[in-house]
């Protein structure tokens, strides 16, 4: 078992990993996003990104700040080869007060209608928090 483990070990990975938050902070044109399109246009590999929270930005409407996002994301996945995984965070449930659920119920609607493939909201009624 243990020989098997480090054979494993030494094979190509199969799925890559990515993390990113706080993007309603990042202009879209910035060296971190161009990063992230680089990375995941060029991964060998299926992958998935965790989009962790932070993505709307409070100065922007809702249309135009889930637009952004939309964009972003579909950017993204002209490789095919990949998932993206949405977790809303603390500024995207709080800022929005009693009216934080509707906030993200929107954006998961505005994904729907957008058909935009393979993006996941995990949280089903309920905040995370």
């Amino acid at each position: 078992m243990a020989i098997r483990s480090v054979m494993l070990a030494q094979n190509p990975h199969y799925h890559t990993v990515f993390i990113g938050s706080n993007f309603a902070d990042t202009p879209l044109d910035s060296s971190i996003v161009s990063a992230y399109r680089g990375l995941t246009a060029s991964c060998a590999t299926d992958w998935t990104l965790l989009l962790n929270g932070d993505l709307l930005p409070a100065h922007l409407n809702f249309a135009q700040a889930s637009s952004r996002l939309g964009n972003f994301v579909t950017s993204l996945q002209q490789s095919g080869k990949g998932q993206i995984v949405v977790v809303p965070g603390d500024r995207d449930w709080d800022k929005n007060g009693k009216f934080g659920l509707d906030k993200i119920k929107l954006l998961e609607e505005f994904f729907r209608k957008q058909q935009i493939p393979n993006v996941y909201f995990p949280l089903r009624k309920g905040c995370p928090g």
